[in-house]
């Protein structure tokens, strides 16, 4: 007696090739994944080196500090070498010194860790017109009082040049470092004020 009806297993033993597109689809899927995980991780790293190294104003902004901290120690070195000094400008003029040639050196090591070259003559400062004014106060015997004059005036100078820098550097190490610096100006300041 013949079967009567037997399962038809022709599909499974002879299945139908499908037809193949000329790029078979988990190549085109790969090549999007990692085209667009590359556009990613570039998006990425632009962000970060961004942040950590900040804007085009980070430069400017630190040569800018680092010429009035020069002008600074430029006038605290003189005041030094002065005779008849107060003491309370004697003792303000170590202060600032101290707290300047610190704060230089960590501007510095900040811009070398970042790859930011500081130009040695765009930081030096312009110290004629301090200078002179100094130089009359000492023979006109009013040293004290113009030495304090000036301090004041450039160590609010200096404390204006970190509120710029702040706004210019975008890395949280950097900024830092500025509001650190700012906050010892206020207390320069505060000092100064009480003499």
């Amino acid at each position: 007696m013949p079967p009567q009806n037997q399962p038809n297993y022709d599909f499974i033993l002879n299945p139908e090739k499908p037809q193949r597109s000329r790029v078979p689809q988990p190549k085109l899927m790969r090549i999007a994944v990692l085209g667009g995980g590359l556009v990613l991780f570039l998006i990425i790293a632009s962000i970060v080196i961004n942040l950590v190294r900040g804007s085009n104003a980070t430069l400017p902004s630190l040569t800018s500090l680092i010429k009035q901290q020069q002008l600074l120690i430029h006038i605290t070195d003189d005041a030094v070498k002065q005779t008849g000094v107060s003491v309370a400008n004697s003792g303000a003029a170590a202060t600032i010194d101290l707290t300047m040639g610190s704060q230089q050196q960590e501007l510095i090591d900040y811009a070398t860790l970042n790859h930011l070259k500081i130009n040695a003559k765009q930081s030096t400062p312009d110290t004629t017109k301090v200078d002179s004014a100094l130089q009359a106060a000492a023979s006109g015997g009013t040293y004290n009082a113009t030495l304090h004059s000036t301090l004041v005036t450039e160590v609010t100078n200096y404390r204006a040049y970190l509120q710029r820098a702040y706004s210019n550097v975008k890395g949280a190490h950097g900024r830092s470092i500025i509001q650190k610096d700012y906050d010892a100006a206020d207390l320069l300041l505060k000092q100064l004020n009480t003499n």
